[in-house]
């Protein structure tokens, strides 16, 4: 099962659709069952093929859920940095409310 699962990790990382290669999947292992030729890898019972499948969209939809984390943060961080003041204006908008501020060179 696990050379399966990674050979189909290959195909998907190298672009497929998941949708279509379920399908084919699907096709090829009902095509198996009437077959009189032992072919290893579709000849499981249909709980394999299930699994295989239930994996290839696990993965698609982790893949989807990351990049949509990852614009999320970004966006987030885009729009932290534009709306910061800058140090000066912060300064000065402090110092107009009434703090004190005071500035050290430290570094």
């Amino acid at each position: 099962m696990a050379l399966e699962v990674d050979c189909d990790s290959r195909v998907l990382r190298r672009g497929s659709d998941p949708r279509t290669y379920g399908l084919l999947l699907l096709e090829a292992g009902s095509r198996a069952a009437g077959c009189r030729l032992p072919i290893p890898a579709l000849s499981r019972p249909l709980s394999s093929l299930e699994e295989r499948l239930q994996i290839i969209t696990a993965e698609r939809r982790s893949g989807r859920l990351r990049a949509a984390r990852l614009a999320l943060v970004a966006g987030i961080l885009i729009a932290t940095a534009a709306f910061m003041p800058e140090p000066g204006a912060l300064h000065c908008m402090l110092e107009g409310l009434g703090f004190q501020v005071q500035v050290s060179a430290s570094y």
